[in-house]
């Protein structure tokens, strides 16, 4: 099961629906007001000092475009919101 990668693609799932579900909560606890949050809350004083800074943001954008580009959805689903990226992008 570990050389195949399928614990790896569980625990990047799990890890996904995790942050999702917190960020719902997050959501319905503000209620109409939630549209005035940021993506992510759940990042932590680390990430968001790394994307406080151009150059930061810059490496933080060229690993979402390197995942984006090898179709790592599992490492995206957990990367995006814990870096605070918007999903535009």
């Amino acid at each position: 099961m570990g050389k195949e990668g399928y614990l790896d693609k569980v625990k990047a799932s799990l890890r996904s629906e995790v942050i999702r579900v917190l960020e719902k909560e997050k959501k319905s606890a503000y209620g109409g007001a939630s549209k005035y949050l940021k993506q992510s809350e759940l990042a932590t004083t680390v990430t968001k000092k790394v994307v406080s800074n151009d150059d930061g943001l810059l490496c933080a954008e060229i690993i979402r475009e390197f995942l984006q580009f090898y179709q790592m959805e599992h490492s995206m689903h957990v990367f995006v919101p814990e870096m605070s990226l918007g999903s535009d992008a």
